[in-house]
């Protein structure tokens, strides 16, 4: 192979691996692990959870159809993100859409025939998880709050696939995920607003865009009221000198910061700060697993 055509190849690559988000797949697959290693080791046996083998299938699952999901996004959205991250998006243009079409089915179908290979059970979730995924991208997300609620919930389902195997929850782990909710909805809504002049071009009517300003902070001050709830219902629960409490409040802290932020100046700028603070904030919530 020569060696302009083996660097063309590599830079491909990379450019679909930074399509597919890696680093977001990389924080739900330790979640994933975090959660099964540190909160249902109270049900099972630590050294049986490791030797899963359903167990890895489904994060090797997760794995493949998060990447599918994120490259049947850019699919539709090329256009959009164009706009609002040209520079990036330009770079991105070297993958034609016949090649993002053609790598998001090879996905779906060796994640399901690893998936129904599993059990029948794993298979149909995340049948019906990959068809949510690809909704999501062609219609949900130009529906205003939809959009919002539906991108939380499609990210909370990828951990709810290990609760689902292992087929156990509690109080905590309820509460913790009702939490964990409230954080992705309101980074969702400013993400919204980040990518507001693309999205107005393109007619994505998101929560930032129907409303103006004063009723879309409204709304992401109710989003944190609400997430303050299963922080204090947890405290009662589990009494005040919880280590994920603690971690709880601090996430807390930065979401009431994050949202402050754009009390400030409601504009894309000060948007991407808030989206940044709340991104670190989910990163620290997988500490909080360990303590569960």
């Amino acid at each position: 192979m020569a060696p302009r055509s083996k660097n063309s190849l590599i830079f491909k690559a990379t450019v679909l691996l930074s399509i597919t988000r890696w680093y977001n797949i990389l924080l739900t697959v330790l979640a994933q692990y975090i959660a099964a290693f540190f909160v249902f080791n109270q049900w099972y046996d630590r050294w049986d959870i490791l030797l899963d083998a359903k167990l890895h299938i489904i994060v090797l699952c997760t794995t493949i159809f998060i990447a599918a999901g994120y490259l049947i996004n850019f699919y539709y959205d090329k256009e959009v993100d164009l706009i609002n991250y040209p520079k990036r998006t330009r770079l991105f243009m070297v993958i034609s859409k016949n090649f993002l079409l053609n790598t998001y089915v090879l996905f779906v179908g060796t994640g399901l025939l690893i998936a129904f290979i599993a059990s029948f059970k794993i298979g149909l979730f995340f049948l019906g998880f990959s068809f949510l995924l690809w909704f999501y991208s062609h219609k949900l997300k130009r529906i205003p709050y939809v959009r919002e609620l539906s991108a939380t919930l499609l990210t909370i389902a990828s951990f709810f696939s290990i609760t689902l195997h292992y087929q156990v929850i509690n109080t905590d782990m309820f509460l913790y995920g009702w939490f964990i909710f409230f954080i992705i909805l309101i980074r969702e809504g400013i993400k919204d607003q980040e990518q507001i002049k693309g999205k107005a071009v393109y007619s994505y009517y998101s929560t930032s865009i129907i409303n103006n300003p004063k009723r879309f902070l409204q709304f992401l001050r109710l989003c944190t009221l609400l997430a303050f709830v299963p922080l204090v219902w947890f405290g009662i629960n589990n009494g005040w000198a919880h280590y994920s409490l603690w971690i709880m409040s601090v996430i807390w802290l930065m979401l009431i910061m994050a949202v402050f932020i754009l009390h400030k100046k409601l504009n894309p700028n000060y948007a991407s700060i808030g989206n940044n603070l709340l991104k670190i904030a989910i990163v620290l919530s997988l500490l909080g697993l360990v303590w569960l």
